[in-house]
């Protein structure tokens, strides 16, 4: 009798242990970021086709509908309106509210109405990451994801929170923080 409880001691540890590791992980993983995440100010983003050309100036919003760059050699006045079209498809704005977790439409004028931090940290250190998923982990212990449709609100190295926005990777702007 006494060696089958000897016998069952490996068993229980080899079973045990791996189950204590995922625990671990997954506690430091998902449950922890949250816990210690805490952004206050919420943030403005615009999404869709054209949403590289959007940016703010003197708080107000402006959208480059039809962008060129410096090694263009043809002037702005004489590129046909139907290939401006494109850069007006498709462009949403929303408001990140980071206490309830979702994603609030807004419109051009909700915008400027608003005081916004065009830095890319917010005056409380955090700031969106986009297209890299995460990472984080120590010594032997490292992971990363290298989703493009993942986004995270990150706080130093190890800290990072993800988060669910319109749009993708691709199509993304970050505007500004609001105050």
């Amino acid at each position: 009798m006494e060696e089958n409880k000897k016998s069952i001691i490996p068993l229980l540890l080899g079973l045990g242990i791996p189950l204590l590791l995922i625990l671990w992980v997954f506690t430091t993983a998902y449950v922890l970021p949250g816990l210690f995440i805490k952004p206050a100010y919420d943030f403005i983003y615009a999404t869709g086709y054209g949403a590289g050309n959007v940016f703010l100036e003197d708080g107000a919003v402006k959208i480059d509908f039809c962008p060129t760059t410096e090694d263009d050699q043809i002037p702005k006045e004489l590129i046909p309106a139907r290939d401006c079209v494109y850069s007006l498809r498709d462009i949403s704005f929303y408001l990140y509210d980071v206490e309830e977790e979702e994603n609030v439409p807004i419109s051009i004028t909700d915008i400027e109405g608003y005081n916004l931090d065009t830095s890319e940290k917010s005056p409380d250190g955090y700031w969106v990451k986009s297209g890299m998923g995460s990472e984080g982990g120590f010594f032997p212990f490292f992971w990363s994801s290298n989703r493009e449709d993942v986004y995270s609100i990150q706080k130093g190295q190890l800290l990072n929170k993800q988060i669910t926005l319109k749009g993708s990777y691709y199509n993304f702007k970050f505007l500004g923080w609001k105050l």
